[in-house]
This record gives structure tokens, C-alpha cells and sequence, in this order.
């Protein structure tokens, strides 16, 4: 990579495209456990809580199971919701009480008007009851269904606004429903005592009884169709959920008869393979219509106490609960309530045979005497899903309740937006559990009051992130009360929480303040809600002000939970947010490698003129772990053997020349060091243009290092070996065949710049890893000044932070038609030795006044090859073009402006495997 000046190429082409309970047990798949809900009673009626695995037996079509977890899901409608705690900090799906689906539906073709009132305001009462963490819908059958939502009012009001739409009875005779089915099978006796009944003129009666019990059973085979239908369909949207789902069914009667035996088989085949527990409620209703009038009134089809037998049908093949209520049915509710709050969960060994696809017989008893268990009479395992990540994600945004298959914590952050008017939330999921794998995927999505998403973010590919996983998306909304849903898969499990979240920023005296940001500097800042001793661990905020900020100042306060006295103390240092110069960037670094593990406060006190204005926290947890070593000349690679001095690097501070001079020496013997090196990238590009969808781009290549003949010494070269999973014919081994075979640098630039045509948003050039190294050679340090902002530890070295500019002319960037472009940034630097541990550039002005590049790079050493290789690199160019728009027009005129469109190109780069391959020549440089 010997191109100096380095001519910046970018061609700016089109983008398309309760107190806590104990952490909940977790399956690891399930393929491993079948998981049983039970409801266990003693004689009074109230639930047994303390029932351990070895108190239940299980068999599954009638051979004994393993009993392997028993998770009592809980609660008790007196206590009060788990408190949020005072202080910010992340959010788990492990820490918060389990929550369950409920949905009412109701019958209503069943039940005549005005007889509903009294039942289901004590249905909507018993909302009341349940766990804040539950989710419930009201389904009208016929009619619609509300989303399931926690908004308890949602749910009440539909169910006190709902009204019994059974039609009135046409029927001239009293005929039963079994009377009916009678005059069906040719019942000679139940035909002649209906005959004798209601017939008073025997030449005409009979046929009018046969034409009306016809009519009758094809109308009630009909209704019972449609209504076990329609209750199928709300089935199938509970079974979709993978929290325990729970169905009430309120009816006044469903026909029921032979021929209907396959619906009701249907219909308790969904209920086993979705886990629904049913609840069956007979609104009770006098078998007499008075506003019916005439000989006729009662006989009906729709509902009744003759159609009972069908609803007790659902609850016994079901394995559901059947009750019949008279006027408001509170107790029965109660019960309902009760089942649904206190029930087990039960784990049990899987066999091969639960997922051949059928429905198997369940039995649960428990050893302690005088008890009673209530649970469904079947079950089934669902198969395996064969949906890709991103289809798996779409489905579990649905998901309404937390769910902990997969432990889940989310954090939020607001800060500025570009847009006055809103407000940029960055959502910070990660993993509780650092030795948990990364999820195959993440989304959040944020609701509005009426259940709406207003805004989302999330990855489809996450499964070869670093552990412990942890992501951030950034939403742009206006100020508000929302509600925010954050979803992680991996295989057919999920991770889901759900939090409300008030939007806006924070007041600093005149001045407004974003939140507190802590997190992990790799690469790039990362909000963490837990770090480790020998993480580089900084705390960030912004403020902006109508008013200048020159006087603005302030410390970070790290103080253990619950006390007064703080452990660590850092100062704040402050500079301009990279996109927005208006706002002011307030930057800590905290070194907790001193500090004991536990969970902490960590508060910003911002000053002005001297005077407290603010004070922002966090709360954090430091894990326990590995400590930082201190750094000594023999923990960091030793320093190459000096160069002489063709120039010195500019600054008013002696010991910083002295540490340049070092890195000079460093840059140029990293050659030797290098020698050839050959690694993997692994890239991620993400491209947005305009309100086009962004454009997702992953390849991977081979990245070399080599020692070259030249002044610089050495160079890099990339060669892309596959994009997005396809591999690039005749590309394995290029790079290594290259440098150990013939040595020809000429065939490995061609490569590398064949290679830069797979940048998204136009060629790149200059997004190499180390390609801001070269600045550093030691007959350009006089190029730039230097200063030293910080001591810092980065990747448990202690570092110096320095920032540097670029002040000669002309540059030693370019762009294509020669125009000087200054670069700017940050070295992190072992000032014993010189070497370079992470470095940042930023350049602007090379394709428009808005343009913009930053690259961002960390590296690691490889104690094996005994040198600092790159290990991260996160990228961000933004550039403009011309668009042509519509400007409007009449019928027959139109016309177009010349708008500017931006396109940002933001990409994530890690480097893994590097190999040393010897050979006995320098790359000659032609």
C-alpha cells in the first residue's frame, strides 16, 4: 500500500437496495424438554406453591417421563409491581416477574342482547387480577380482536362495550336440540313425544315439525362450524406465542352432535400443539325468550342450555375448565383468575417420538396426598423451524409478554438528534450472562399509546459477534411516552422484553443534557450494563446550549451501590460530537481494574462557572474477572531500533516529541516485525441513501502484511474472497501464493485494488486497517501537531491518548482532482515503546463540503507471532450526490429539482487467524 500522497478515491455511485423471583430455568432446546403446565389444589381450593420436581409424575401416552424443572409461575394480585429502580441502568428479561397471554372471547352470536352486561363486567374485573407482566386481548366472535396489549383499559373497555348479537327465534314450535338430532337419526320415540307435545292438528303438525327440526340441525351444524372456527383462529394467534397462553371462552351453548366430532377433534389438536389452557364459561340463559312470543319461543340453535354439551366438549377433550355461570359469576372468575396466576411449569425428558408431528396423552399427578391437578389432557412438540433468522425476528417483535428462553437485558440512552424537533434513543441490548453465545439476531421496535410501531432497528446477523454479545440500533422519534419491545433468536428460542421508555433530554442549568453513557471502548464506544476489570471502560454524554459552554466543566463519580462515598473519580474532558460540532461531547475514562466487583452509581456532576448545574447517573456492574497487569517494556513489544531523524513531530510538550519519535521508529520497523502475515476480515457494510431501505453487504478476505524494499518498509493489501456467503471464483490463497511464491508486489496492488471495488457507495482506497500508520513514518511526523489529551488503558496496556493534526501542505491525502484534504484523529500509544494499539482518522472536504470519513481501528497482540495485529475496525463515509425530484405539476406539466441526496456507509471489520508465512526475499517495490 505505498501510495503517498494517498489519493482519497471515492466515487459517490447510487446506493440501492413482587420483589425479584429467582432467574427463571432455561432449555437449552426443545428438542430437550417438553415442557407440561399443571394447576395443583389442595381440598379448599387453593393453590400449592412448594412442589419440587420429584413431587410430580409425568407419562406421556402412558409411559413414565423424567420429571427435570418445576417453575411455579406466581402471583399474587395483592402485592405491588417489581420497582424500577431510581437510577437508570439496563433492564433484564431474568430479573422481572414472567408474564402470560390471556385472551377472552366471547360467543356473542350465543348470548341475547342484553343479557351480557352483568358476566362480563365481572370478565373485565378480572383483569384486575392478573400480573402487570401479563398481556390480554378481547376477541368478539363474530367481530374482532384486540392486540394483546398490557394496557388493562384496552382490554376492559372492549369487553364492557361487547353485546350478545343472538338472532331471535323464527321457529312456530318448542323443538330442543336433541329433539332436533332426533327428527336426524329417525327417532321414532323422541318423534312421536314431540309430535304429541305440539300438535294440535295432526294432518298438518307432523310435516311442519319434520321442516323445522331439519332446518334446525342444518342451521346449528352450520353455527357450530363457524364458532369453533372462529375460536381455531384465536388458537392459532396464542400458539404462536411462547409464553404459557391461556384462553377464556365465555358461550351460552354450541350444538354439538355426532357429525361435528372431527371440529372438536381440530379444535383440541391446535390447543395441545399451541399449549393453550382453555377455560370454558356457560352463560346460563332461561330456555323461554319472552320477546320471542308464540308456541315457538326458546327453540334456538344458537346458544341455550339444550347446546351445553358442546362447550363441555371443548373443556373435557381439551383437558380445559368447564363452568357453568348464573347473573355475575364472580366466584367463578376468582377461580379462573387463581388457575391462571398459580400454576407449574414442568420440564420433562424428551423422547425421539415427541416430534414425529403427533398429539400425545398426558397424564400429571403429584405424590402428596389430598390434592388435585388440573392440566391439559395432550400436548405436542412444535417442529423445528426451518425460517431464516430475519423471519424468526418478525414473528417474536409480535411477542407481547417477556419471555425468558433467552436471557435478555436492554438499556436506553437519549441523545441529540440533527432534528430540533426529536430525539436519538440508542438501545443498547446485550447478554446477562457474559458466557452466553450471540444471538442469531436482535430487534427493537418502539409503540406508540395505540399499539402502533413508530420507529424500529435491529441485525440479522449476529451469531459471530464477540462475546459477551452486546449491540446498539439508534431510533430518531419525537419526545414522548412510548413503549419499547427488544427481541433476540437463536434457533427456535427467544429472548423478549418489553419496557416503557419516556423519551426527551435531560436539564443542565440552561443547557440540556443527554443521558450518561457507560460502556466499553473497542473499536469504538459500546454502552455495557456489566464490564470487566480489564476492559477499557469510558462514560460519555453531550450538551448543547443556546449559551457558549467555554466554562462548562466536570467529574464522573464511581460510587458502590447503596453508599455515599465515591471509589473512583475521573475527570471530564470535552471536545465536539464528530457529526455535530454544536454539541459538546464530555468524555471519562474509568479504570475499574482497581475497583472490587459489585454494581455501582456512575454520576456525571457537570459545573459551570465553578457551580454544580447537573448531575447525570448510570448504574453499572463491575464483574469480577482478570485485573490489568501494569505495562512494563516487557509487556508491550519492544521498540524498533531507532531511525534516523529526518524530521521532528511539532508540539510544545518535550515528552510528547519524545513519544512521536517513538512511534516513528515503531511505524517503520513494523515490517520487520510483520514480515508476510496473512489473516481473515470479516466485513460488514451497511449503506443507506435517501428514504431507499439500507443496503447490507458482508465479505470476507484475506488481509496481508508484508516487508517491502521501499521507504516505508512495508505494506497492507486485502483480497476479497467472498461476498455475502458466495465465494469469488479463483480467490483461496492469492495473497499467500503471491508473497511466497514470485514475490510480485505489481499482482498484489492489482488485487487490492480489484479488491476496493466490492466498497459499498463507491472505491475505497484508504479503508485498510493500517493505513493510518503510514502517517506515522518518521519523515512525516513534522506533517502534524500532537497533543497529549489523556492517559487511557486500552486492551489492559496503559496508553497515552494523542491527538494529532495535519498542518503542512500540500497533504498527504488527495482527492482525484488534487485538492489538499488535512486528516485529523487519535493515537492511543505505549509511550515507552512507541507501539500504536488503536488509532482513529478522520478526514472531511474530499467530496463536497459535507463530506466525511472516520475509521476507527484497534489491534491486539498476538502473543504467538509477537506483534499488534489489527483486531477491529468500524468505518463511517458520508458523502452527497445530485437526485432529480418531482417538483409537482397539473395534469399535463410537470416538472423536477435537483435535490442532494447523503449516503452513509457505516461498516464493522474483525480480523482473526493471522499466519506468519517466511520467504527469503523483501517484496521489491517496482
Amino acid at each position: 500500500m505505498r501510495i503517498l500522497p494517498l489519493v482519497l478515491v471515492v466515487a459517490a455511485g447510487v446506493v440501492s437496495a413482587q420483589e425479584p423471583s429467582a432467574p427463571p430455568q432455561t432449555f437449552r432446546s426443545r428438542l430437550d424438554v417438553l415442557t407440561v403446565e399443571a394447576s395443583v389444589r389442595d381440598a379448599a381450593g387453593k393453590p400449592i406453591t412448594d412442589l419440587q420436581p420429584s413431587d410430580f409424575t409425568v407419562r406421556i401416552d402412558g409411559q413414565p417421563r423424567k420429571v427435570l424443572t418445576s417453575r411455579l409461575y406466581g402471583h399474587d394480585s395483592s402485592t405491588t409491581p417489581l420497582a424500577s429502580s431510581p437510577i437508570a441502568g439496563p433492564v433484564s428479561n431474568v430479573d422481572r416477574p414472567s408474564g402470560r397471554a390471556v385472551v377472552f372471547a366471547i360467543d356473542r352470536d350465543s348470548i341475547r342482547p342484553g343479557g351480557e352486561r352483568a358476566l362480563l363486567e365481572t370478565a373485565a374485573k378480572m383483569l384486575d387480577q392478573l400480573s402487570p407482566e401479563d398481556a390480554a386481548a378481547a376477541a368478539a366472535l363474530p367481530g374482532a380482536i384486540t392486540d394483546l396489549t398490557r394496557d388493562r383499559a384496552v382490554v376492559a373497555a372492549a369487553l364492557r362495550t361487547m353485546t350478545g348479537t343472538q338472532p331471535p327465534s323464527e321457529y312456530l314450535h318448542y323443538i330442543t336440540w336433541p329433539e332436533a338430532l332426533g327428527y336426524d337419526h329417525k327417532d321414532s320415540s323422541i318423534i312421536q313425544a314431540v309430535v304429541s307435545r305440539e300438535c294440535s292438528e295432526p294432518q298438518i303438525c307432523p310435516g311442519e315439525l319434520r321442516i323445522q327440526a331439519r332446518s334446525m340441525v342444518l342451521t346449528g351444524r352450520l353455527h357450530a362450524q363457524s364458532i369453533l372456527a372462529q375460536i381455531d383462529s384465536v388458537v392459532d394467534r396464542l400458539g404462536s406465542i411462547a409464553a404459557p397462553k391461556h384462553l377464556v371462552l365465555i358461550s351460552a351453548g354450541i350444538p354439538f352432535d355426532e357429525e361435528l366430532i372431527g371440529r372438536y377433534r381440530d379444535l383440541a389438536d391446535k390447543a395441545a400443539r399451541g399449549h393453550v389452557a382453555l377455560f370454558v364459561v356457560q352463560m346460563d340463559q332461561s330456555p323461554f325468550d319472552a320477546s320471542a312470543g308464540g308456541r315457538g319461543a326458546g327453540a334456538q340453535v344458537y346458544g341455550g342450555r339444550d347446546n351445553a354439551e358442546g362447550l363441555g366438549n371443548i373443556a373435557s377433550i381439551t383437558g380445559g375448565q368447564y363452568y357453568n355461570s348464573a347473573g355475575k359469576a364472580g366466584g367463578i372468575f376468582d377461580r379462573i383468575a387463581s388457575d391462571i396466576n398459580y400454576f407449574y411449569q414442568l420440564g420433562v425428558e424428551s423422547h425421539p417420538s415427541d416430534v414425529d408431528g403427533k398429539v400425545h396423552r398426558v397424564e400429571i399427578n403429584v405424590s402428596r396426598p389430598g390434592l388435585s391437578v388440573r392440566a391439559p389432557s395432550e400436548t405436542a412438540t412444535p417442529p423445528v423451524s426451518t425460517k431464516t433468522p430475519a423471519e424468526r425476528l418478525k414473528k417474536a417483535l409480535a411477542e407481547p409478554i417477556d419471555v425468558a428462553e433467552l436471557p435478555l437485558e436492554v438499556a436506553t440512552y437519549m441523545t441529540h438528534s440533527k432534528d430540533p424537533d426529536k430525539v436519538r434513543v440508542l438501545v443498547a441490548p446485550g447478554t446477562p450472562d457474559p458466557a452466553q453465545p450471540p444471538p442469531d439476531a436482535w430487534g427493537s421496535v418502539l409503540l406508540d399509546a395505540s399499539n402502533k410501531i413508530v420507529a424500529a432497528v435491529g441485525g440479522a446477523d449476529e451469531s459471530h459477534a464477540s462475546v459477551p454479545w452486546a449491540t446498539t440500533g439508534t431510533l430518531e422519534v419525537p419526545p414522548g411516552k412510548y413503549r419499547l419491545r427488544t427481541v433476540i433468536v437463536s434457533g427456535d428460542r427467544v429472548g423478549t422484553l418489553e419496557l416503557p421508555v419516556t423519551i426527551g433530554m435531560r436539564a443542565a442549568g440552561d443547557a440540556r443534557a443527554s443521558d450518561l453513557i457507560v460502556g466499553v471502548r473497542d473499536g469504538g464506544m459500546q454502552p455495557r450494563g456489566h464490564v470487566m476489570p480489564a476492559d477499557h471502560v469510558a462514560a460519555v454524554l453531550e450538551i448543547s446550549s443556546p449559551t457558549p459552554l467555554a466554562d462548562v466543566g466536570g467529574t464522573v463519580l464511581l460510587t458502590p451501590a447503596g453508599g455515599t462515598q465515591p471509589v473512583l473519580r475521573a475527570p471530564l474532558a470535552f471536545g465536539t460530537r464528530a457529526d455535530d460540532t454544536s454539541i459538546v461531547l464530555a468524555e471519562a475514562d474509568l479504570n475499574v481494574a482497581a475497583i472490587p466487583a459489585g454494581i455501582y452509581t456512575a454520576s456525571a456532576i457537570l459545573e459551570h462557572a465553578g457551580q454544580p448545574v447537573a448531575r447525570i447517573s448510570r448504574r453499572i456492574e463491575v464483574k469480577d474477572g482478570p485485573r490489568a497487569l501494569a505495562v512494563t517494556p516487557a509487556a508491550a513489544p519492544a521498540a524498533a531500533p531507532a531511525t534516523p531523524r529526518t524530521a521532528s513531530p511539532v508540539s510544545g510538550d518535550p515528552a510528547v516529541n519524545d513519544v512521536m519519535q517513538r512511534v516513528g521508529s515503531y511505524v517503520a520497523g513494523y515490517g520487520e516485525q510483520a514480515s508476510v502475515i496473512i489473516g481473515v476480515e470479516h466485513y460488514l457494510q451497511v449503506a443507506s441513501a435517501g428514504d431507499k431501505a439500507p443496503v447490507r453487504q458482508k465479505t470476507v478476505a484475506e488481509f496481508a502484511l508484508v516487508k517491502t524494499s521501499d521507504s516505508a518498509g512495508w505494506a497492507g493489501f486485502r483480497d476479497v474472497v467472498e461476498v455475502d456467503g458466495r465465494a469469488v471464483s479463483q480467490r483461496a490463497d492469492r495473497l499467500k501464493s503471491v508473497f511466497t511464491g514470485s514475490a510480485d508486489v505489481a499482482e498484489a496492488r492489482k488485487i487490492a485494488d480489484e479488491s476496493s471495488r466490492y466498497n459499498l457507495g463507491g472505491s475505497r482506497n484508504f479503508n485498510e486497517p493500517t493505513a493510518a500508520l503510514f502517517f506515522f513514518l518518521p519523515g512525516s511526523l513534522s506533517r502534524f501537531t500532537f497533543t497529549h489529551k489523556r492517559d487511557a488503558t486500552v486492551a489492559g496496556v496503559n496508553v497515552w491518548e494523542i491527538e494529532f493534526k495535519e498542518t503542512a501542505t500540500p497533504t498527504l491525502i488527495k482527492t482525484t482532482d488534487g485538492k489538499d484534504v488535512p486528516a485529523h484523529g487519535t493515537l492511543w500509544v505505549v509511550p515507552d515503546s512507541g507501539t500504536v494499539v488503536r488509532t482513529v482518522l478522520a478526514v472531511k472536504g474530499f467530496a463536497g463540503l459535507s463530506s466525511s470519513s472516520t475509521i476507527d481501528v484497534g489491534y491486539t497482540r498476538d502473543d504467538h507471532l509477537q506483534v499488534w495485529l489489527p483486531a477491529t475496525m468500524s468505518d463511517r463515509h458520508e458523502t452527497e450526490r445530485e437526485v432529480q425530484r418531482s417538483a409537482g405539476g397539473g395534469r399535463r406539466v410537470s416538472s423536477t429539482v435537483t435535490v442532494q441526496q447523503q449516503i452513509v456507509v457505516a461498516g464493522t471489520a474483525t480480523y482473526s487467524d493471522f499466519k506468519r508465512f517466511e520467504t527469503s526475499a523483501t517484496i521489491r517495490i517496482k
